[in-house]
């Protein structure tokens, strides 16, 4: 709106504003509430948070990623900091940025933008998982039956198949 108002014409993208509340822990949230995949990772799964000065190896704190299965598309967390580690999930969601460029992504380390890796590596796992064969009802068939799985299916629907002619 702020350009707008300069002069700068923009439409406002409303899919990819944060929200914190600023408790104790905090809670953050942006972009969508549920999506296709979702993946959540633990603070105390995320290295080295026992060197900071708060308890955080023993937090209760998460960060749930959620993707359309091919990007970004929503993000929450809990826990100390937790509005700090959505500014990655918000530039990604604003951005459209791919699963792969996001896995593909360098975390300093030891912060805890870590946690993204976690979430992000169990949502690739899933995604996979979906869109192999078996997931999606069809069974797989070795390469030698696929000729006569074919004569058997086109026989059925009234095909017959191709003959040679010499």
């Amino acid at each position: 709106m702020a350009a707008n108002i300069l002069g700068e014409p923009r439409e406002a993208k409303y899919e990819a504003v944060p929200r914190v509340a600023f408790t104790d822990p905090q809670a953050a949230s942006v972009g969508a509430p549920e999506a296709a995949f979702s993946a959540t990772a633990l603070v105390s799964e995320v290295a080295k948070t026992a060197t900071y000065t708060r308890a955080y190896d023993e937090s209760n704190g998460f960060i749930t990623l959620l993707i359309d299965g091919a990007r970004l598309t929503g993000a929450y967390a809990l826990g100390p900091e937790a509005g700090e580690w959505l500014q990655q999930a918000t530039l990604a969601i604003r951005a459209r940025a791919l699963l792969e460029v996001l896995r593909d992504t360098i975390q300093p380390f030891p912060t805890f933008s870590e946690i993204y890796i976690a979430a992000l590596k169990a949502l690739h796992g899933q995604i996979t998982t979906a869109r192999e064969p078996r997931a999606l009802g069809v069974r797989a068939v070795r390469a030698d039956s696929r000729a006569s799985a074919a004569t058997s299916i086109g026989t059925q629907n009234g095909i017959q198949p191709e003959r040679k002619v010499r």
